[in-house]
């Protein structure tokens, strides 16, 4: 006859929540503000990446404003990986560009780069 203690209920969703945890910490942390709409790009489609001091304000509309950043345990937050995402979300709201506004690479604090950028449309 099995014994049962208070503990071993416990273990089956402490298990679950724990890889959970692990499984969302892998990724950064993306956060996206949406400021107009704008009909989707093809998923493919090439997105510009720009310093902020590069672009005056007169030549674009910005669509929305998108951050990766680290969650405490991301793993796929390298720039190459960050920079698709970015390209990825910019097709989805409809820009043709990326303006880096904020950077900061992988240092002691957090392995992983970290970016806010204006999704813009530019103008000709």
């Amino acid at each position: 006859m099995a014994v049962i203690t208070p503990r071993t209920p416990l273990k089956a969703p402490l298990v679950v929540l724990l890889v959970l945890a692990l499984l969302q910490g892998c990724a950064a942390r993306q956060t996206l503000v949406v400021d107009r709409q704008y009909p989707p790009r093809p998923a493919d489609c090439a997105v510009s990446t720009l310093k902020d001091s590069e672009v005056p304000l007169s030549r674009y509309e910005q669509i929305a404003t998108v951050t990766f950043g680290d969650t405490g345990v991301s793993l796929k937050c390298d720039r190459p990986t960050i920079a698709e995402a970015m390209r990825v979300e910019a097709c989805r709201v409809g820009a043709n560009a990326a303006i880096l506004v904020h950077e900061e690479e992988p240092d002691f604090w957090s392995t992983c780069y970290r970016v806010t950028a204006k999704l813009v449309l530019l103008k000709n």
